[in-house]
């Protein structure tokens, strides 16, 4: 009789068109299960899958963690505008975001972004005060203390600097010492305009990572609450930016206003059609950049016309001086022409209003100081010398000690 032979049979992949036939006797006696067999498509989404996996690890894990060791690897700094001294490399794009979570205060200084709301911390402003002829102002310290709050609101870091006369009975009334670079104790060595020394000196003592700078009077309001935000774009595109277009001056009684018009915008929307007075000054920004190519902000018109010859420097075309202090006017071209030159004629303005709330107790002489130091012939690199903090003072003692007379008494004697 025949044996018989028993047959089992595997499951075998699809694209096979033979059956595997096992013979052997000693197979086991429970079947194998079954192999999947996975289409084309479905190993195209696993490739893709574990591709889209790998790129989610670096971007979320990897990167993150390398642009965190680059902050403490670079070594120059990477900021919204590119200063002189602090060069951009576009291989570090950190976020300031990353770099304020850091331990470490000067880590922001390393940190780049593009978001305006991010550089608040960048953008300085500063809030000189002095008394020359020896009283307090109480009203305006009160205002000056009111307009430092009014900043910090915004998130603006403030400098407030406040210059005494040396060797004199006069005390700081707001400046604390041991609180640089936020509150600087100063000293005047000769009465005259000297705000913009202070600003100055101020900025020379800011070691703090900084990349736009405002002066301001120290009791002003502004319109636009979005003001700081407008500023900052303006400095990235040019150079001299006034923050305002019309200036709301209030009364001795705050009841009533003057309305005179920004200086800078009466020359873009209007030359001078008169039908308002010109504000030269009050408030400007300026990016580092530019400041540290000018090299200071003029600051030795000591019987001021500062603010106007700043204006002056933002027009490509020359000025004629003034005719009625030549000398003076004069003494200021060297630094109006190399600002000019830097400037090269971009300007801008704030396209909103600004209040400004009274606060003088009495005048300062400016007509008669000028007439001092045309009459003796001011010079500035011979009467003007500077101390190692870059403060002023009036080297020629004849010119200090008449300038003094006019300061106290308001009226200018020419000596014989």
């Amino acid at each position: 009789m025949e044996q018989k032979v028993k047959k089992t049979y595997h499951v075998i992949p699809q694209d096979s068109s033979v059956l595997d036939e096992d013979l052997s006797p000693t197979d086991s006696d429970f079947p194998r299960k079954p192999s999947i067999t996975k289409s084309p498509s479905q190993k195209i989404n696993e490739k893709t899958m574990t591709r889209l996996f790998w790129i989610l690890f670096i971007v979320l894990i990897v990167y993150p963690f390398s642009s965190i060791l680059n902050i403490f690897r670079v070594q120059t700094a990477i900021i919204f505008s590119f200063s002189e001294k602090q060069h951009a490399s576009s291989f570090y794009h950190n976020q300031r975001i990353l770099c304020k979570m850091m331990p470490n205060p000067n880590i922001s200084a390393f940190c780049k972004s593009y978001d305006v709301v991010d550089v608040i911390d960048l953008a300085w402003a500063i809030a000189p005060l002095y008394t020359c002829r020896g009283e307090v102002d109480h009203k305006l310290y009160d205002l000056h203390r009111n307009f430092i709050g009014y900043l910090n609101s915004y998130g603006i870091p403030t400098i407030q600097i406040e210059g005494v006369k040396a060797n004199s009975n006069q005390e700081y009334q707001l400046a604390r010492p041991n609180m640089e670079p936020y509150e600087i104790q100063s000293y005047i060595h000769n009465c005259s305009y000297l705000r913009e020394n202070l600003l100055n000196v101020a900025i020379k003592k800011l070691d703090k990572p900084w990349e736009y700078m405002m002066w301001i009077d120290a009791h002003q309001v502004f319109e636009d609450p979005l003001w700081i935000y407008k500023a900052i774009v303006l400095a990235e595109k040019h150079a001299v930016v006034q923050l305002f277009k019309m200036i709301r001056r209030f009364d001795a009684t705050n009841s009533s206003i003057l309305t005179k018009q920004g200086y800078i915008s009466s020359t873009l929307v209007g030359r001078f059609l008169r039908l308002y007075r010109l504000e030269f000054g009050n408030a400007f920004i300026l990016r580092r950049e530019l400041y540290e190519k000018i090299g200071h902000i003029l600051d030795e018109c000591i019987a001021n016309d500062c603010d106007v010859t700043y204006n002056k420097a933002a027009f490509p075309y020359v000025w004629e001086y003034d005719l009625k202090y030549p000398k003076y006017a004069k003494s200021l071209s060297g630094w109006l022409e190399n600002a000019k030159k830097i400037f090269n004629g971009s300007r801008a303005f704030l396209p909103s209003d600004i209040y400004h709330i009274n606060h003088q107790s009495g005048t300062f002489p400016w007509e008669e100081l000028h007439k001092v130091l045309e009459w003796n012939d001011f010079n500035i690199s011979r009467d003007i010398k500077r101390n190692q903090d870059f403060t002023l003072y009036v080297s020629n003692n004849k010119i200090a000690q008449e300038m003094e007379e006019v300061v106290n008494t308001g009226v200018a004697k020419r000596s014989t």
